[in-house]
């Protein structure tokens, strides 16, 4: 147990420190670029995300349970291969037809001068989820960290450096890039952490790919699913309302998502391994996950409530009154808030007891509540509206999906403890 609890330090605390040194270079960029230019960086990060999303086939979470080094090693031999080849036809079909599928979205062709970013930001970003992958199956979780701290702090230091330059939005766009590119070259400074990555034996790859096909199958739609059910403000306001709009929405997110999704993933990847390993060795788990929720509860509840009580002054401090109406935007989404830290840090659940087609169908029933309630939102004319509609049922589905975890749980230790001899 200490090994985890030192793991997750590792993780952490060098998320807290990039992420408070990142905040204090939010006003800063504030102040350098117009709330229009953060909106269609908002739009290009959204796609290039969801492409993210495809590049491995979702493959690299399996590197976490092989069961040896050569498996690891053809899984992420395997997750190249479908990353190489998918941005190769993204990179094709932008050449051929980029801005007439931009143009059909309306204001989706504000994105159109800098499509050819897209396929290269994603290729890079699912190179550096595989990457991650490998480092947490070897237990480097001190290189998962150092690749997190130095993306995060370089790209609020690239973007000041592109404002100052009068760069706009290709230097916003560059610097997301190039501060994703650096923390991978930091994380993998130490040679000998690669040494045997790349798997060469075909048929152990074919092999890795069948064990671990419900990844792709189920894991891979339901990520996806669940990346647009996330940003379908951003997809679908974009449509129907301007970018400066677009660009207060984003700025409230940085604020208000970055620092939980940096936490949340941090738990993420240790629990994920924790009970991974226990479930390996036949071990209950309920006690365990009960007071984990317990005492992540309370502390959860302090810190929002202490939160939203000092949120406008919060903001105007950080950005300045011109950005006063992120403060609302927030206040729409605090639910969507609250539920998402437990969603994103607990969400690998299904994955141990193998349960992706579960998990799949109930991200398409989320999908559909938050699509309901942008759609009514949207209706009524009122931005507002939309994102707090689209807040409360993200946290009524999400919050479905974690007693579902809890059950499976629970389950799982009434069959082991039913295996275990009577004394």
């Amino acid at each position: 147990m200490n090994e985890y609890l030192k793991n997750g330090i590792k993780l952490i605390s060098a998320n807290i420190v990039a992420q408070v040194t990142a905040f204090m270079l939010v006003p800063f960029i504030a102040r350098l670029y117009a709330p229009e230019e953060l909106g269609i960086l908002t739009l290009f990060l959204t796609l290039g995300g969801i492409l993210a999303m495809l590049g491995n086939g979702k493959y690299e979470y399996a590197i976490v349970q092989a069961g040896n080094r050569k498996e690891a090693a053809s899984i992420f031999s395997l997750c190249l291969f479908i990353n190489i080849s998918l941005h190769l036809l993204i990179t094709i079909l932008l050449l051929l037809a980029g801005n007439e599928l931009l143009h059909l979205l309306k204001n989706y062709d504000a994105i159109s001068n800098y499509k050819f970013y897209l396929p290269l930001y994603s290729f890079i970003l699912a190179l550096a989820a595989a990457l991650t992958g490998w480092f947490n199956y070897h237990k480097r979780f001190n290189l998962t960290a150092r690749y997190n701290f130095i993306q995060i702090i370089s790209n609020g230091v690239f973007k000041i450096a592109a404002g100052l330059l009068s760069m706009k939005v290709t230097g916003l766009i560059l610097s997301n890039v190039a501060s994703h590119l650096s923390g991978i070259a930091c994380a993998i400074s130490q040679r000998h952490v690669l040494r045997g990555i790349i798997g060469t034996d075909k048929k152990a790859i074919k092999t890795a790919a069948t064990k671990y096909a419900n990844y792709p199958k189920y894991s891979l739609a339901r990520t996806v699913v669940n990346m647009i059910a996330t940003n379908l403000p951003v997809l679908i306001l974009s449509v129907y309302f301007n970018m400066e709009e677009i660009g207060f929405i984003s700025m409230a997110i940085t604020l208000a998502f970055r620092p939980l999704n940096i936490l949340s993933l941090a738990s993420n990847q240790v629990l994920f391994k924790k009970y991974s390993e226990m479930k390996n060795r036949k071990i209950q788990m309920w006690k365990s996950m009960r007071k984990l929720l317990v005492k992540s509860s309370a502390g959860m509840a302090i810190a929002f409530a202490a939160i939203y009580i000092c949120l406008d002054w919060l903001t105007s401090i950080i950005l300045g009154s011109e950005w006063a109406e992120c403060s609302t935007y927030i206040k729409d989404m605090y639910p969507w808030l609250l539920i998402s830290v437990f969603g994103a840090s607990l969400d690998f659940i299904p994955d141990v007891f193998q349960r992706q087609k579960g998990l799949m169908l109930s991200e398409m029933l989320l999908f559909a509540g938050r699509l309901a309630g942008l759609v009514i939102g949207i209706s009524s004319g009122d931005i507002h509206t939309a994102i707090s509609v689209y807040s409360w049922m993200s946290f009524v589905f999400i919050f479905l999906q974690l007693t579902w975890y809890v059950r499976l749980i629970r389950q799982y230790d009434r069959r082991i403890s039913a295996t275990q001899p009577r004394t």
